[in-house]
């Protein structure tokens, strides 16, 4: 241990975010269950010992992040389904440490992407999504082939088709993960394309499509490693030159 690290300041946590570790864990072990009324806030402040102001901010927090409901007048429950802001501050805390490390949001990207692939190999890709990936395969080939494509307008189509790849695994789970993906790499992709479109490399962005579309109707598992890997050489060398 270092001296700097020994001397570094001791961080307490505060009275609201205690309550939030205790209402969350109740709910993990089953305590208070989805759908339920949880305890009122004077009951909660008598239980916890802690002042009103410190259970409504605790409960606020909750609220935000989707876990609980409040229902004037009958008053606050544990959400029944997932919602999305569930996930935000998974996203902000991202969106503040992905300058630390690009290396890491690959590796991400690559175990959730890979996981995702191998859902849908396992349960089969269906003729209509199928069929919607092609049309937005083919729209990117298109796109590419203008004479001044545009890397926005081809960003937010590649998002459409890795979007309706998650969406084909039928788990709201994967479609929210891959919808936080995006947001988080939404710069870089667009940083990607240009590059691409400078080295007059557009062929390998449209290729690349119909190789994960080709490989999920043959359901070829043994192909997922190397397709992602391929997908992702021009943007994790993106990366890493301006990591």
């Amino acid at each position: 241990m270092t001296a700097s690290d020994f001397m570094k300041p001791i961080r307490m946590k505060s009275a609201s975010d205690i309550v939030v570790e205790r209402l969350t864990e109740a709910i993990i072990d089953g305590q208070i269950n989805p759908g339920d009324k949880i305890p009122t806030e004077p009951e909660l402040a008598s239980s916890f010992c802690v002042g009103r102001n410190t259970v409504r901010e605790a409960v606020r927090t909750l609220v935000a992040y989707g876990i609980l409901e409040i229902r004037r007048p009958e008053g606050t429950f544990v959400c029944r389904t997932f919602k999305p802001q569930t996930i935000n501050p998974l996203i902000y805390s991202m969106i503040l440490q992905k300058k630390e490390s690009y290396q890491d949001l690959i590796g991400l990207r690559q175990c959730i992407e890979f996981g995702t692939l191998q859902v849908i190999m396992d349960q089969g890709l269906n003729t209509e999504d199928a069929e919607n990936l092609r049309q937005i395969a083919v729209s990117i080939e298109r796109e590419l082939d203008e004479p001044n494509p545009d890397p926005k307008l081809i960003c937010r189509t590649d998002i459409a088709f890795h979007d309706a790849i998650a969406k084909a695994t039928r788990n709201d789970l994967i479609v929210t993960v891959n919808e936080m993906l995006s947001k988080l790499t939404y710069g870089s992709r667009i940083r990607t394309i240009e590059q691409c479109i400078r080295e007059h490399d557009r062929k390998y962005l449209v290729d690349i499509h119909f190789e994960i579309l080709k490989i999920l109707e043959e359901r070829d598992t043994d192909a997922i490693a190397h397709t992602l890997k391929r997908s992702y050489s021009c943007w994790a060398n993106l990366q890493m030159e301006e990591e």
